[in-house]
């Protein structure tokens, strides 16, 4: 039989004795020849020391740091349940994540930011290379205005009010509250810097005032404790990051995965007209878009563009040109484009040593170099097919 359709055949077989702690089924599973299934790994666990000879090899992310960067957003649900399987959140260095690193490090922050724009095919890993950059800014203290799959604001929403603040606009309470406790745990050190104050009064209600020079964390409590006003208090804070960056007192890094879901197609909400809700008209799409023009300096942008993240009407290219639309293009150029392209050759052999020696993998013909060669043709190589083919999908 075919090594590959061996594999896919049998696999949910194997998963099955190893759930069911059959250990004379899956004993052959621990005489998997480790000659053939080691893994590369760097015992570097700090971003800034990845060089591209550590493309291809797997680092670890403590998970201290896991829960202060992800606890919220950032990583996939499904991949969130694989890091809690493998007991271990281990990302392999690859080129994009390695270029844009050391791009940031030699950025000059006293001109405007520099843009660097992750496009690819879906499914090569660039949600992944973001990781792997946004610990890198953790690592150095930047301060970081993180934004994963903006989308799920437009699509999978959890409450759309008509704005308490914006006539004509319309906010998400329970959404944007929830950004700004993941903003709030990201950042809990730069927050503590006593110069990081408001810079003007804040007139929430009649009463309820946020005056200048108050901490930052003013505001981010204020939209935490009322939802009410959560998406207006994003909108002022990041307006105030912007000019704390411009005025040196902080570096600021905005990464928003799926950034051309800023500029494509409208909600799912219906006002009461019944008509669908333009993305411009919603306050927590609005407040991230100051921030990626190039009107200020002190800090970064990354993104990422992706089909998935387009209207169904817009998906038949994945270059960023035709997924930003005029809009996104003309307010991020000039910015870089770094390609995420499917797996090297040693990248796939990395990638499949991994799920072997994870045991997600389960069948031993995966360490055969037939097998390999059959999993790398039925997933093109590209990382989510090949994910697909060991999960047994």
């Amino acid at each position: 039989m075919n090594s590959a359709k061996f594999i896919l055949s049998r696999s949910t077989y194997f998963r099955s004795c190893l759930c069911s702690k059959n250990l004379s089924s899956v004993v052959t599973l621990d005489c998997l020849t480790e000659s053939n299934t080691k893994v590369p790994r760097t015992s570097l666990n700090v971003p800034r020391e990845h060089t591209k000879n550590h493309i291809g090899m797997w680092y670890n992310i403590e998970p201290n740091m896991i829960k202060r960067l992800f606890t919220y957003e950032g990583i996939a649900p499904h991949l969130k349940e694989l890091t809690e399987i493998f007991r271990e959140t281990s990302i392999m260095i690859r080129e994009p994540a390695v270029s844009v690193i050391d791009y940031i490090q030699r950025s000059d922050l006293s001109v405007p930011p520099n843009k660097f724009i992750l496009y690819g095919k879906h499914g090569t890993g660039k949600s992944l290379s973001l990781l792997h950059i946004i610990h890198h800014l953790a690592e150095e203290n930047w301060a970081i205005v993180h934004c994963g799959y903006p989308v799920k604001w437009c699509t999978l929403f959890k409450e759309i009010l008509p704005s308490a603040t914006r006539e004509g606009y319309y906010d998400h309470t329970t959404d944007a509250s929830i950004w700004l406790q993941h903003f709030q745990l990201q950042n809990n050190i730069i927050l503590q810097n006593p110069e990081l104050v408001t810079m003007e009064d804040y007139h929430w209600t009649q009463r309820e005032i946020t005056p200048k020079g108050s901490p930052l964390t003013s505001i981010i409590d204020f939209g935490i404790g009322r939802s009410r006003y959560a998406s207006e208090c994003v909108f002022q804070l990041l307006k105030e990051l912007k000019q704390h960056a411009q005025e040196g007192r902080l570096k600021l890094a905005v990464v928003i995965d799926g950034i051309n879901s800023l500029y494509v197609g409208a909600s799912h909400y219906r006002d009461t007209n019944r008509n669908f809700v333009p993305l411009n008209k919603l306050t927590l799409i609005e407040a991230f878009k100051p921030l990626l023009r190039s009107d200020w300096k002190g800090g970064v942008i990354v993104g990422s563009v992706d089909i998935i993240m387009s209207t169904k009407d817009r998906r038949e290219s994945h270059l960023p040109r035709y997924l930003l639309t005029r809009e996104g293009w003309e307010t991020l150029d000039p910015f870089v484009p770094i390609l995420v392209d499917k797996y090297s050759e040693k990248e796939f052999e990395s990638a499949v040593n991994y799920y072997l020696d994870r045991r997600w993998l389960q069948h031993p013909a995966g360490a055969s170099k037939e097998g390999k060669e059959e999993l790398e043709f039925l997933g093109g190589g590209y990382p989510g097919e090949l994910l697909k083919l060991v999960n047994g999908r």
